[in-house]
């Protein structure tokens, strides 16, 4: 599962990297693509360090995490010629990691319906950030139709049934598994 987890992460930060493409140099992609990649690596390993119990190997973890918080908020920042509030982008991938970390507190804990919840959260939360990504990081003269009723309704609909998709596949697994 978790090899299977992984390739999907990694899929995942290639299509992210993708959807950047037109707005970012190759260099940029690539350095995005790592800076992800290690995000994802920092915070499996925490949950690794729950399943093994040990808890240097999760505040190594975390501590690896903070580390690519600034790294990730400095470099939206960057790549959005500063229209991105260097803050608020510390703020909000700082809060990402929080969520996914204690998510996995809850998860470990046997704390199923906070998880569950923290999930909910989380999702949300990555969603919104996204939508702040996108409009900093597209010329401020392309950004008017993301205000459109139209883009809105997409958009929230497409949150809603990525979250959908990804809470019935918790549930399957959950009713396939332990």
């Amino acid at each position: 599962l978790a090899q299977a987890a992984n390739a999907a992460l990694g899929q995942n930060t290639q299509a992210m990297a993708g959807v950047l493409q037109p707005f970012l140099d190759a260099p940029a992609k690539e350095q995005f693509e790592e800076m992800w990649a290690e995000h994802i690596l920092a915070l499996f390993d925490y949950a690794r360090g729950h399943s093994i119990k040990d808890a240097a190997v999760r505040e190594h973890a975390r501590e690896e995490s903070v580390e690519y918080e600034v790294e990730l908020a400095d470099y939206f920042v960057a790549q959005s010629q500063e229209r991105l509030d260097r803050q608020a982008a510390q703020s909000a991938v700082h809060d990402h990691a929080e969520h996914l970390l204690a998510n996995a507190d809850a998860y470990a804990a046997g704390r199923y319906a906070t998880a569950a919840q923290g999930y909910r959260e989380s999702a949300s939360h990555s969603y919104d950030f996204g939508v702040t990504l996108a409009r900093a990081l597209m010329p401020a003269a392309t950004t008017a139709p993301l205000d459109t009723a139209s883009v809105r309704l997409r958009s929230e609909l497409t949150r809603l049934l990525g979250e959908h998709a990804a809470l019935v596949t918790a549930l399957t697994r959950s009713a396939a598994g332990d």
